[in-house]
């Protein structure tokens, strides 16, 4: 793991962003190559758990789906902030400004439930599992952001998505652990709540096609709600890749054609 000094920045050369974070103040510098970030957490307890999970993320992240910090930022021999690749591209919670068929969608929305499942078998939980924290490059490759706020192994950790917290909120569920099952989950809310923005908006231009298209695959995750309301037991979430496979994205994509 490298180490700089906090002082050995030089903050002329980054750009400030215009990101909405309450842990952080998040930095690129000008060749878009590298994100900084700076904790605003001040409890050293925090950020010895926030050092000891780097070390373990660093020995995990063998599929590289997740970016994870190369560099520690140190200050005063404190651990106060991290380096990792910057990755040019979108966030998937403005992936409708970029492309705009739906069934390319989809497939990066199938990309990023297939990076989940393999970042679920190195024994990572995401936890904060939201559309902002997936990154999609220029290629429509996905990567998982904001690594620190996982769960590893038996670590534990009661961070959740807003979309998870607000959903076991409606259906009075109390969290004892935070679990694959809950990342699953979350991702599922996330493409539901992403397919189902401007469906309904008469002043968003939306072709006959394209809302057609959107509620076909809609219907599919619904299914997993009402299966998860008709039983009392727990089960196995599946992953979006699971009940909508790229073959049905072609078969589609002809019908569209």
């Amino acid at each position: 793991m490298n180490k700089i000094n906090y002082h050995d920045i030089d903050f002329n050369e980054l750009i400030k962003l215009n990101v909405e974070s309450s842990e952080s103040s998040i930095y690129v510098d000008k060749n878009r190559k590298r994100l900084y970030k700076i904790f605003k957490i001040r409890y050293l307890d925090e950020l010895f758990d926030k050092s000891e999970k780097l070390d373990l993320l660093v020995q995990k992240n063998h599929i590289k789906r997740m970016i994870v910090p190369d560099t520690k930022i140190i200050n005063c021999g404190c651990f106060v902030g991290t380096v990792e690749e910057y990755i040019n591209g979108v966030d998937l919670s403005d992936i409708f400004k970029k492309y705009n068929n739906i069934n390319d969608i989809m497939g990066i929305f199938i990309k990023s439930s297939i990076a989940l499942e393999e970042i679920h078998e190195e024994e990572i939980v995401v936890a904060d599992l939201h559309a902002g924290n997936i990154r999609i490059d220029e290629n429509g490759n996905p990567y998982y952001l904001d690594a620190l706020s996982c769960c590893i192994g038996d670590k534990e950790n009661d961070m959740i998505s807003c979309l998870l917290y607000d959903y076991f909120k409606e259906k009075n569920i109390q969290i004892k652990k935070v679990t694959k099952e809950m990342d699953k989950l979350s991702f599922m809310l996330m493409i539901y709540t992403l397919l189902c923005q401007n469906m309904f908006d008469e002043n968003k231009k939306l072709d006959f096609n394209s809302r057609f298209e959107r509620l076909k695959y809609l219907k599919k995750i619904l299914g997993i709600f009402e299966l998860l309301n008709s039983i009392e037991e727990n089960i196995d979430v599946p992953y979006l890749h699971e009940i909508i496979k790229p073959s049905h994205i072609k078969k589609y994509k002809k019908e569209m054609h």
